[in-house]
């Protein structure tokens, strides 16, 4: 993005005339979709809790299904390009992580996720986690294009066991049904999944 930015002020110095404002204002009209957005909210790399993995974090896009009231992303800002992603996913295993963990948003609502988590597990030989809310998982289909594509496991948020409380926390009315089928489903195509409680 910045460099695209970047490249834009540079025809804008080379310009002359009423297009080298136009080019501007559109060059600072691409930064300013990012202004609230730091580098290590798209991807960081850190250790688990016993200091003894380290670990990428990849975020394919902030849009979600849900709309939690406690959740700290904004959604309208902007995704990565496409092609970004997979760069991450090549620098992460140069950098030597032990695992990939795709997150969003939602991250299951970005088309490329199958392809990242093979490109992770079967190219560079890293295990991949994918932190979801599990709805789109109920699509026996995309759970199993998961599991083939080398995902092992599946962090799913799930706020708790009773859907009007689950439903209210996730602003999302009918999702904790859909959560569960989405669970099972996952279950059902081999998929490992652990479950994670947001504490209101």
């Amino acid at each position: 993005l910045l460099r695209g930015a970047a490249e834009r002020l540079k025809a804008v110095m080379a310009d002359e005339g009423s297009e080298r404002v136009e080019a501007l204002r559109s060059a600072i009209a691409v930064v300013d979709r990012y202004a609230e957005v730091r580098d290590d909210y798209y991807r960081r790399i850190g250790y688990n809790d016993s200091g003894d993995t380290r670990y990428a974090t990849i975020r394919l896009g902030f849009r979600c299904n849900q709309a939690c009231g406690f959740c700290w992303q904004g959604r309208d800002w902007p995704d990565a390009d496409q092609d970004d992603y997979a760069r991450w996913v090549d620098e992460a295993a140069a950098a030597g992580v032990a695992q990939i963990v795709f997150s969003g948003g939602e991250p299951t609502l970005n088309r490329a996720l199958p392809e990242l988590a093979e490109r992770a597990a079967k190219h560079h030989g890293i295990p991949t986690v994918v932190q979801t809310n599990a709805i789109r998982l109920r699509d026996a289909r995309f759970a199993a294009r998961l599991k083939d594509a080398g995902c092992e496991d599946l962090f799913v948020s799930l706020h708790s066991s009773d859907p009007a409380v689950s439903d209210r926390l996730t602003r999302a009315p009918g999702t904790h049904a859909k959560t569960v089928a989405g669970i099972h489903s996952a279950l059902e195509a081999g998929l490992a999944v652990r479950l994670n409680c947001v504490v209101e």
